[in-house]
């Protein structure tokens, strides 16, 4: 009897071990996909700098090439064109909303690296009553999935639409994406490794609970979409 207790004591803390080293070793997993997923946030950002940069000193020898030939009007003329030109980043968001306009255009730059046709329609204030670190949570989950599976399709055709509309006192949000037909749709996650994948959508329902808003969830054959709504003040 005595040996059997010691037994399964030995048992029960060699499995707790293993339990431990298991959780540890899960963390360090995840904790590294998070620091690659940023290393490539900013390599993405690195070679738009290097772009711009690059077309920018063509700008500049195209500019100096008027002003040698002492054409002012043609450098006027050639100044509106560069004002009306997309430089570097094709798709960089300014709403005056800092947190809102950083991580928008990040998940843009990621989207567009990977040939997905993003498509914006943004009207809010600047001083947006969501804590920064809310934003970046809903909207930078919400996109990973978006952009995760515009990836898991075959066709060319990968496309997220953004809309973002401040209207009576309230925030309007809808993210519309392409994605794969699924024979049994769920909301959580399509990848084996659930345990670690599967955080993005609670995490946004957890953000958005702290505004009593709540996500609201549609599954069509080509799209995924993803609706909430956030009272700027209370009803």
């Amino acid at each position: 009897m005595l040996f059997s207790t010691f037994s399964a004591l030995y048992l029960y803390e060699h499995l707790a071990e293993q339990a431990e080293t298991i959780r540890n070793q899960e963390q360090y997993e995840q904790h590294l996909k998070t620091q690659l997923k940023h290393l490539d946030e900013i390599l993405i950002t690195q070679k738009q700098i290097k772009k711009f940069k690059h077309d920018y000193k063509n700008f500049l020898i195209g500019l100096q090439a008027y002003f040698d030939n002492n054409d002012i009007t043609g450098a006027s003329n050639y100044m509106k064109k560069l004002g009306e030109k997309k430089i570097g980043n094709s798709s960089v968001i300014e709403t005056g909303n800092i947190a809102l306009d950083a991580i928008l255009s990040t998940k843009i730059a990621i989207a567009e690296s990977k040939k997905i046709t993003v498509n914006t329609k943004i009207q809010i204030p600047e001083d947006m009553p969501i804590d920064p670190t809310d934003i970046c949570v809903i909207f930078g989950n919400a996109l990973d999935n978006a952009i995760e599976a515009c990836g898991r399709m075959d066709t060319a055709n990968k496309r997220i639409d953004i809309t973002i509309i401040c209207r009576d006192k309230a925030i309007l949000c809808k993210i519309v994406n392409t994605a794969p037909k699924c024979k049994k749709c769920t909301f959580g996650t399509s990848k084996s490794d659930k345990q670690n994948h599967g955080f993005g959508l609670g995490n946004i329902k957890t953000a958005l609970s702290k505004y009593n808003a709540e996500p609201t969830i549609e599954r069509t054959d080509t799209e995924f979409i993803l609706k909430f709504v956030i009272f700027t003040k209370e009803q």
